[in-house]
């Protein structure tokens, strides 16, 4: 006959157990920012009350944008408002993720519909913590940011400019830039790679963004947005600085 275990060896199991549990669910947190809609409030409220828009350099204040003082020129029906810009694209980093690819049992509408992409891939911790990255969004103009859609980086020959002075050109499904924030974009796309172990930079981009570091280097005002963000999402990215 099998020995019945003491309430002693019980306690013990419990608390193997309940340790193990703690472990799995703190290796799931990446950070503080536990949604896409909280890094949202948090950047307006505490990153960036005022600022500059990051493709255009325009000066805006909550949502408002001084688009006349930086002669940003609209081009379709858009606000000239501020969205919250993914630099590295959720869908780049969402095909890494079955859930964005193939769905899961747990994406299921309430009349049964089964369903795939972002909205299910929210439901794995890892992408949720992505997608909330602090680091990896910036305040960029409405158009600019649906424009802009999922499409990569590249150097493109010429300097069309389709929104006035705002020097920000895209070609084939490649977007190019000002020089002034290429050294921000190459440090955002590779803190995104190491920190989540997601691979989301092509073997040529990777060339083109180590380029761009050395190119733009780390100047007092991406520092200073750094320590602001790091402060409320309890990590720094480390290319930019410590805080």
């Amino acid at each position: 006959m099998f020995k019945r275990k003491s309430p002693r060896n019980l306690r013990c199991i419990t608390m193997i157990i309940f340790l193990a549990s703690s472990s799995a669910m703190a290796s799931e947190k990446f950070h503080n920012i536990g949604s896409f809609a909280k890094a949202k409030k948090v950047l307006k409220k505490h990153v960036y009350p005022t600022g500059k828009t990051f493709y255009c350099g325009c000066d805006f204040k909550g949502h408002d944008v001084d688009t006349k003082k930086c002669g940003y020129i609209k081009q379709g029906n858009y606000k000239g408002t501020i969205d919250w810009e993914h630099v590295a694209p959720a869908h780049s980093f969402g095909q890494y993720f079955k859930e964005w690819r193939e769905g899961d049992p747990k994406c299921v509408k309430k009349n049964g519909k089964k369903y795939k992409g972002r909205k299910c891939a929210a439901k794995n911790p890892k992408f949720k913590a992505m997608e909330a990255d602090l680091h990896n969004l910036v305040p960029s103009l409405q158009e600019l940011n649906r424009k802009r859609s999922n499409y990569s980086f590249a150097e493109i020959p010429g300097e069309k400019r389709e929104w006035g002075k705002c020097d920000f050109e895209i070609s084939d499904k490649k977007i190019e830039p000002r020089d002034e924030i290429k050294g921000d974009i190459a440090r955002i796309m590779f803190y995104m790679e190491d920190k989540y172990g997601v691979k989301i930079i092509s073997n040529k981009n990777k060339k083109l963004f180590e380029a761009w570091n050395k190119m733009d280097p780390v100047d007092s005002e991406e520092k200073r947005i750094n320590c602001l963000k790091a402060k409320k999402q309890g990590n720094a990215n480390k290319l930019v600085g410590e805080c």
